[in-house]
């Protein structure tokens, strides 16, 4: 997965900041087919796209809604999907990239660096836990983290992230210094920590049914390299 930043020129940043917005009313429209999934509590909606006419291959396909965005969701045709959008996992690598892309952009302007652009290639794999070299560094050990079915040995999420900095003016002590900040992104630090995941179950009748009793929770850690 590749993420890219560019710095825009200044005579396209002042255009953008005073020409009339481009109306927004085709995001804001749920699209066709997208079940009644709302909530004022939740920012973030997804939802499995029904209506007339899908085949095979639209099985997996899920839309996305945030606010006043929506986006698709899919899994690749090689594991059934129709490949109409992201993978989830695509969707978690998304998140990482554009994440460290933003915080790399926002330490340099309040630093006064000269950064023009960031691009982040980023991959996510499991491997066996006896075979990361980077867990003992991170703290991780075989008692932290669960074991697969059949006492299978454990595994551990290892994301792999290289960053490129653009700038002719950057210096090496700019360039040390903002791979050390893209450690401290938000969502780098989600994905190294131990995560919290609680889950309700929502009645189906109304738009404003509060959810039922019966609730799960779930924790999870993941290693970041």
């Amino acid at each position: 997965l590749f993420v890219q930043t560019k710095r825009l020129p200044a005579a396209m940043q002042l255009a953008r900041r005073h020409l009339p917005k481009i109306p927004r009313r085709l995001s804001r429209l749920s699209p066709a087919g997208f079940p009644p999934c709302r909530s004022n509590k939740f920012s973030v909606l997804v939802g499995t796209e029904s209506g007339e006419g899908e085949g095979a291959s639209d099985k997996f396909r899920n839309r996305i809604k945030a606010g006043r965005h929506t986006l698709v969701a899919d899994e690749p045709e090689k594991l059934g999907g129709g490949d109409a959008g992201l993978s989830p996992y695509d969707l978690l690598l998304s998140a990482l990239g554009a994440c460290t892309s933003m915080t790399l952009r926002m330490y340099a302007e309040r630093k006064k660096i000269p950064l023009e652009g960031v691009c982040v290639e980023l991959e996510h794999k499991k491997i066996y836990l006896k075979d990361c070299e980077e867990c003992v560094s991170a703290g991780i050990s075989a008692e932290s983290r669960p074991q697969g079915k059949g006492k299978k040995e454990p595994k551990v999420d290892v994301f792999e992230r290289s960053i490129t900095l653009h700038g002719n003016a950057l210096t090496e002590k700019d360039r040390k210094n903002l791979l050390r900040i893209a450690d401290m992104c938000p969502v780098h630090r989600t994905l190294e920590a131990k995560s919290v995941i609680t889950t309700v179950l929502k009645e189906e009748k109304s738009d404003d049914a509060e959810p039922s009793s019966s609730s799960s929770s779930s924790s999870s850690s993941s290693s970041s390299s």
